[in-house]
């Protein structure tokens, strides 16, 4: 059965993609220009299909941030699988100060 998270990520495209690799790790994927399909487990225990919208800016008072909704539309995926997978993308993905 198919389900759909959608996000919306306070980031540009280039640094979506260039983060890419290590958000996915060992993971096999293929990318055409906007969409992204993530095999898990060599396409055994299912897939994840990226996509992201037109990039678009935010502005703060003076502040402007980048802004990508990103939809992610997993087949096929256990929970565990899905919980493994979404820990290590958003630890690559966290931007943190301190």
């Amino acid at each position: 059965m198919a389900e759909i998270l959608e996000r919306e990520m306070t980031i540009s495209h280039s640094d979506f993609f260039r983060i890419l690799p290590k958000a996915l790790g060992k993971l096999r994927y293929q990318q055409q220009n906007n969409v992204i399909t993530v095999f898990l487990d060599d396409g055994v225990e299912g897939e994840i299909v990226i996509s992201l919208s037109k990039e678009r800016i935010r502005k703060i008072g003076s502040l402007s941030l980048p802004v990508t909704d990103v939809t992610f539309l997993q087949e096929n995926i256990s929970e565990k699988k899905k919980t493994e997978f979404f820990k290590h993308f958003d630890r690559a993905y966290h931007r943190g100060g301190g």
